[in-house]
Order: structure tokens, then sequence, then C-alpha cells
């Protein structure tokens, strides 16, 4: 018999792993779009040259420069997409907290701007090291994150702020316009999971327009 549990985690780490993977393919595909345009027109400046009309160094110099700067963006899309994945190699281990908000920052750049709200992360000068699931809370953050954009009407931007407290480690996430309208139904069966899995707590003002995640500093405690 297939236990209910196993259903939901599976259905979730599905869901989440496909929604990254769309996201991360879309804008992987948009910049080899750039990288073939600027491509073409190199062909048509050889074309013109081998016509006799000299190259402009300039422009050739400019549509170099596009090209790079988009391999550039796709390296990096990759070398994000290659940390997300292997965030499921271990299911529990000690990570560098920071630089898995960082990386949820890049992965959500896309569903942010089709909320039209940027994302900041407002970066600890010190590190702050966690052991947890990191797909996990990945995926959680990512959820609350979500509800924060979808609820914030007027939300232009939602700061991610990292507190270390006595009792854990909280993030935060915060609007720019002080208001959010967090359902009643949030978290729902996914989130609740989530939740349960990594011994966090969730708790939201919707009127100060905070949302609240307080992680145990190790999942075994």
């Amino acid at each position: 018999m297939i236990n209910a549990k196993e259903t939901l985690a599976d259905r979730i780490d599905l869901q989440f792993f496909g929604r990254v993977s769309a996201s991360v393919s879309h804008d992987f595909k948009n910049a080899l779009a750039v990288i073939n345009e600027n491509a073409g027109l190199l062909q048509d400046l050889v074309l013109m040259s081998e016509k006799g009309i000299p190259l402009n160094p300039e422009r050739v110099k400019a549509v170099a420069e596009k090209v790079r700067e988009r391999v550039s963006i796709a390296d990096s899309m990759v070398k994000n997409f290659n940390k997300f994945t292997h965030s499921v190699d271990t299911h529990v281990i000690e990570i560098e907290l920071i630089e898995y908000i960082e990386l949820l920052v890049e992965l959500s750049r896309r569903t942010a701007s089709k909320y039209g709200t940027a994302v900041l992360f407002n970066r600890p000068q010190t590190q702050v090291m966690i052991k947890t699931s990191p797909f996990y809370l990945t995926c959680l953050c990512w959820h609350c994150l979500e509800a924060a954009m979808k609820s914030g009407e007027n939300t232009k931007t939602i700061s991610i702020i990292i507190e270390t407290a006595e009792d854990g480690i909280r993030i935060c996430f915060v609007s720019s316009k002080d208001k959010f309208n967090i359902p009643d139904t949030f978290p729902g069966n996914m989130e609740t999971y989530l939740l349960n899995t990594l011994n966090a707590v969730y708790s939201a003002d919707n009127n100060g327009g905070k949302i609240f995640l307080l992680f145990p500093k190790s999942i075994n405690s």
C-alpha cells in the first residue's frame, strides 16, 4: 500500500522541481535566442565584407559584447540550476543558509517578474549555518515567497531577511508596502507537510506585511 505522506512528498518534489526546471529552461532558451540572433548579425556582416563593404569594428564589438553577456547569463543559470539539482543529493545536511537564499532569489526571478515584484535579499555579514533539508527548505521558502507575491497587490518589493534567534533561525519575507493579504487557507497541505518535515514554524502579520519561518538550527533538535 502507498503511504499517503509519501505520495504527498513525491508530489511536492515533482511539482517544485518541474516549476523550477520550466522557469530555468525558458530563460535559458531566451538567452540562446539572443545569441542566435547576434550570430545572424555577424553572418550578415561577413557577407557584407565579402561584397567589399568595410567592416565596422564598433558594430562587431557591440555584437560580440551582446553574445558574451548572454553567455555569462546562461552560464550563471546553469550553475544555479546545478546547485539546485544537487540539493536533493542528501536529505539532511549542514548548509550555509545564505547561499541557498541567494539561490532562491535567482530561481524566483521569473515568477517575481510575472507579479511585477522585485525580490531583495538583505545579506548578513557573517555565515549562517543550519542542519536541514536544503531542497525542502528552498521549496518551503519558494511557497511563502510566492504567497507573498500573490497577496501583495501593490507590493513592488519583497525583502528577505535572516535573523538568528535563541530558538533557531528565522527567515522573514517583508513587503515594501507594509501589507499582505495571505488567505486563511495558507499554509495548505503541501506547506504544512514541509513545515512538519523541517520542524519549522510559520506565522504571518498581514497588517505588517510580514511572513516568518522559524527553523531549528538542527533539524534533529
